[in-house]
């Protein structure tokens, strides 16, 4: 039976099909996050739990010393520019990495972790 996914555009494949679990339909998910230590400290355990079980989850983040410790604990980086202030450039960079980064996979689910980057 092939797997249940959002990106083919069958929302309510679950609906027709109650023999199967969300394990069964499991979709790729991107985490957004404005810093590196935030997926860390804060979801690694549940973004484990989710690639665990089946899914397949990567964290979007800004380099820093974390990055390493979440691809070594099985999360891969992608890595993303984030604006830590108000400067219009540094918004539209960021705009642009994060777009940059929604347009190289087809992602099923986008979860933010940040104002700026919702």
């Amino acid at each position: 039976m092939p797997a249940c996914s959002l990106a083919s555009g069958n929302t309510s494949c679950l609906a027709s099909q109650p023999n199967l679990t969300w394990k069964d339909a499991f979709v790729k998910i991107l985490c957004l996050f404005s810093t590196d230590m935030m997926p860390w400290v804060i979801a690694r355990h549940w973004l484990k739990g989710v690639v665990d079980s089946g899914g397949e989850v990567y964290v979007g983040c800004p380099p820093g010393p974390y990055v390493r410790q979440l691809e070594e604990f099985g999360l891969p980086v992608r890595e993303v520019y984030v604006s830590r202030n108000l400067n219009p450039i540094n918004i539209l960079w960021a705009i642009r990495s994060v777009h940059k980064l929604l347009k190289s996979q087809q992602w099923d689910i986008l979860n933010c972790h940040a104002l700026r980057q919702a």
